[in-house]
């Protein structure tokens, strides 16, 4: 007994130290004269085999075993087992919940694949069915037509037999029918055959005669039938090919319906292409139709007028951008500074190329949504407030339409002051205002042009002379050299710096007749990267023209906002003069011409076909701008006014923001017409990007820029004062001299 009260103490300290290894805030010290475990298991088994042999006290074998048993069961092995068997249960009715889970995802699938099997079958079995239908109808066809010819041979046949048939033949044919003209017909005969006894046909002759008319009344009512059952098969072949046709268009539905179906298990990229490419056929159709209507002009009329190619848009586009803005730049150089200069001009071009490209983006959503409403634009021009309109509503359209037109009344204003500055370095009998009423008149023929698709060849002659005015400029400061004592102390003030980048952002902010020029290509959808071009040509035209003259004059152009009046009269400069005046006339169409198409709309004749009705109707738009041109002749100046205060909403602000809205929910982002270019990952970096050329050109352009411009432009009409009579001209030598003095 001692033994196993022994055996007992040491599993209890056994039990000791595991519990105090699992806490370790307990550290209880082992004794020195502790046994190992393994002689006190020994120890115990002993014992166990001794009380097996020999019982105490009588108990039997088998309750001392229980009993032991029970001891030996320490309670570390007790909490492990009610641990496992709290533990296992849950982990089983997690794992059954999960696999439930999955069988009746598992049943979904395949119920859905089940019904839209069944929904192939039955598109199917209905393109099948309308299949027969047509074959059956063709059938029916071909059997009535066949039925009306057999109608048509036998009343030819009966008319014929008419006038060669005689009555007595013609009672015979009718034995089966008539008996009693039978038998009539049998006596004749017999009395026929009968020789010498024809006299007794004087007994019959009443009887013959009213079998004749007889014959002739069921003849005539033979041929009513015969005619009656002619119309009838005519109405019933009439009947059976309007049948035809109608359901010829239910198999082309039924077909349609069926590719309808199965496209909506197709990927959306092959949707959007279908989208597109319905939109591409229609305006190819129109297209056809144009070329159809104008066959008859000549192919050299077409060549030269009619223009809607990408070439025709990447002109269109370069000779807009850079105009009369290829002589302020070289001043805001002198504003800026070469560094700033440079700078603003790359910054400036990307981030108009930018927003042109969202413009178009949203002129292929604006269009590829009408289309799909069957809206036909064949004898409408599509503009920028239109777009505003149809993808965000009438207020947009009120915003976009004023900023825009705003825009472009300031920037015909802004082409007319050009030509009176630009010419006046050529005669200067004549004062600038008086230029500006010539010039005025010149640029009222614009109205004769329809439309952007008319601007082929002067596209390209325009941008041919403004290249060679811009290369002049580059040249010709060159070859002059550096004047004497020049100077490079830009920028000096504030407002002059912010004069010159906001004049910088108007140069480039000449895409606000986007959507014109893209509803006059044949493939609107191509024009996404074409002003990005055009401003990649545009900077080899305006950086290397500003950079030269800015080296060679320096400061002086503080106080010379037209390069031409620094450099000597040449017959060079005078070509390069008459060369921008046609081009400057050509920008004021571009400017003026969505201005016409406005008030066109506004006075309902934008539909009219007669071009000198049209251009009757466009007159009063010239009448503004030619008044505005002479009360504010400041050339220059306006140009950051209008940079600042217009180009700022109309071309930056106003897409950006169009284009975020736009496409604020995720439907209309999976559903675009035009997915995202492919520098561009996701639409979080496009919204960033708008972002930030909304907050620049608002801080910059429109705070800063606004600011500066004003400020400037006030200054001018204080020294000048308004309806200028010759802004910045200088005086004569004498006072008969032509000659001039350029300060």
């Amino acid at each position: 007994m001692h033994q196993n009260i022994k055996a007992h103490e040491s599993r209890k300290q056994i039990f000791s130290k595991h519990a105090s290894r699992e806490n370790p805030f307990q550290h209880q010290p082992k004794p020195a004269t502790e046994p190992p475990p393994w002689s006190n298991l020994l120890n115990a088994s002993e014992n166990l085999q001794q009380e097996l042999t020999l019982p105490s006290n009588g108990a039997p074998v088998s309750n001392q075993l229980r009993r032991r048993l029970a001891v030996d069961n320490t309670p570390s092995q007790q909490m492990e087992m009610s641990m496992l068997q709290q533990v296992v249960p849950r982990q089983e009715n997690y794992n059954q919940s999960r696999s439930t889970a999955l069988h009746n995802v598992e049943s979904t699938i395949t119920e859905l694949s089940g019904i839209f099997s069944h929904l192939a079958t039955m598109v199917a079995h209905q393109g099948e069915l309308a299949i027969r239908i047509d074959d059956n109808m063709d059938e029916s066809l071909a059997n009535v037509e066949g039925a009306h010819n057999s109608l048509l041979r036998n009343l030819n046949r009966i008319s014929s037999n008419r006038l060669s048939a005689s009555p007595l033949e013609f009672q015979c044919r009718t034995r089966d029918h008539k008996p009693v003209l039978g038998s009539l017909c049998s006596d004749l005969n017999k009395v026929d055959s009968e020789d010498g006894k024809r006299e007794k046909m004087e007994v019959y002759p009443q009887k013959v005669k009213e079998a004749c008319t007889y014959n002739c009344f069921l003849r005539e009512e033979i041929e009513k039938e015969a005619f009656e059952g002619l119309v009838i098969v005519s109405s019933a072949l009439k009947t059976a090919t309007f049948c035809q046709f109608h359901v010829q268009n239910l198999h082309l539905r039924g077909l349609s319906l069926y590719y309808n179906n199965l496209g909506t298990m197709l990927p959306q990229k092959q949707g959007e292409e279908t989208m597109m490419s319905s939109l591409n056929e229609t305006i190819e159709r129109e297209e056809r139709e144009e070329e159809k209507v104008g066959g008859s002009h000549s192919s050299l009329r077409s060549l030269l007028w009619h223009g809607g190619s990408v070439y025709d848009a990447w002109f269109s586009c370069a000779s807009n951008q850079v105009a009369q803005v290829l002589l302020t730049l070289p001043c805001s150089f002198a504003q800026l500074g070469m560094l700033s200069g440079i700078i603003f001009q790359v910054f400036y071009g990307l981030m108009g190329s930018w927003t042109a490209y969202l413009i178009s983006i949203l002129y292929i959503e604006y269009r590829s949504r009408k289309e799909k409403e069957n809206v036909n634009f064949k004898n409408h021009v599509i503009q920028w407030f239109e777009v505003l309109e149809g993808l965000l509503g009438p207020y947009w359209k009120a915003v976009g339409l004023a900023f825009n037109c705003t825009f472009l009344l300031f920037g015909s204003v802004i082409q007319l002051i050009a030509c009176a500055s630009n010419i006046y370095y050529i005669n200067d009998h004549l004062d600038k205002r008086t230029w500006t009423y010539i010039f005025g008149a010149c640029c009222a023929t614009t109205v004769f042009i329809p439309s952007f698709h008319n601007y082929r060849i002067w596209s390209f002659l325009g941008l041919g002379m403004t290249t060679y005015t811009a290369w002049y400029l580059t040249i010709a400061a060159i070859v002059h050299g550096q004047v004497e004592n020049v100077t490079h102390t830009g920028p000096k003030k504030l407002v002059l710096y912010f004069t010159g980048a906001t004049n910088i952002l108007y140069t480039f902010g000449g895409h606000a007749v986007t959507v014109e020029i893209m509803h006059a290509m044949w493939k609107p959808q191509k024009f996404k990267y074409i002003y990005l071009y055009a401003t990649l040509f545009v900077f080899t035209l305006t950086l290397p023209s500003a950079i030269a003259v800015y080296w060679a004059f320096g400061d002086q152009l503080l106080d010379h906002s037209n390069a031409f009046s620094l450099l000597p009269r040449t017959g060079w400069r005078d070509a390069g003069v008459i060369l921008m005046l046609i081009h400057q006339f050509i920008t004021f169409g571009f400017a003026c011409t969505p201005l016409y198409f406005v008030w066109e709309k506004v006075i309902g004749m934008h539909d009219t076909k007669s071009i000198c009705l049209r251009a009757l109707a466009r007159l009063p738009v010239v009448i503004p701008i030619w008044f505005l041109a002479i009360i504010f002749p400041f050339f220059g100046p306006i140009n950051s006014a209008v940079g600042a205060l217009l180009v700022t909403f109309t071309v930056y602000v106003i897409p950006a923001s169009a284009h975020m809205l736009t496409y604020r929910s995720a439907s209309a982002r999976q559903n675009a017409a035009e997915k995202l270019p492919l520098f561009i990952p996701n639409w979080t970096i496009m919204y960033v990007i708008n972002a930030f050329v909304m907050v620049w050109v608002l801080v910059v352009g429109f705070g800063f820029g606004g600011w500066a411009s004003m400020a400037n432009f006030i200054k001018q009409v204080d020294k000048f004062g308004l309806f200028a009579k010759c802004y910045q001209c200088p005086p004569h030598k004498t006072a008969g001299s032509n000659q001039t003095l350029h300060h």
